[in-house]
């Protein structure tokens, strides 16, 4: 049964209510090579839902805020949303090293080790397969781009990006 934790987007939570978890994802998410404002301090970071796809595995989708140039208005340019996938476990093994976000020390996760779940080849295979079998899962919604196929057998380790890389599919929070 998948446990989900889903707020709607007027009663955003901070992340820091999951503990530490805010914490580690503030410093982690920066330096990603598509985190979007690598150049403006993140200064906030809000839960819009928890969802775990398997044991040891949750899908996050998380709100940003940061502070940079207001706009000609004088408003604050607006935040980012971003899926995140995370693997959490006791102990990391030491081939997922480079995946480690870090320890949480306080809230729901106290004593679990966070990690970047699609560096991890067993979580990035069962979401390969999400993929190729789109349908709901919980609140998500996992569909796939008819005109792009994902091809049965395919691991994190032999796909190879090019110019002519296809939009395979996208995982969306049911309303």
């Amino acid at each position: 049964m998948q446990k989900t934790a889903s707020l709607s987007p007027g009663s955003a939570v901070g992340v820091r209510s999951t503990g530490t978890l805010g914490a580690l994802l503030r410093d982690w998410l920066p330096r990603q090579r598509w985190f979007a404002g690598k150049d403006r301090p993140l200064n906030d970071l809000r839960l819009l839902s928890m969802t775990e796809l398997y044991p040891g595995c949750l899908h996050l989708l998380v709100q940003t805020g940061q502070s940079g140039v207001p706009s000609p208005g004088g408003t604050p340019p607006p935040g980012d949303c971003y899926q995140l996938l995370l693997g959490i476990q006791e102990h990391l093994s030491p081939r997922l090293g480079r995946a480690l976000i870090g320890r949480v020390e306080e809230g729901a996760l106290a004593g679990l080790t966070v990690h970047d779940a699609l560096q991890d080849p067993r979580s990035a295979h069962l979401l390969l397969e999400r993929l190729r079998h789109p349908g709901p899962l919980g609140p998500l919604s996992f569909e796939s781009d008819p005109s792009a196929r994902v091809p049965a057998g395919w691991h994190p380790g032999c796909w190879r990006p090019s110019s002519r890389t296809r939009r395979w599919s996208t995982a969306t929070r049911s309303s």
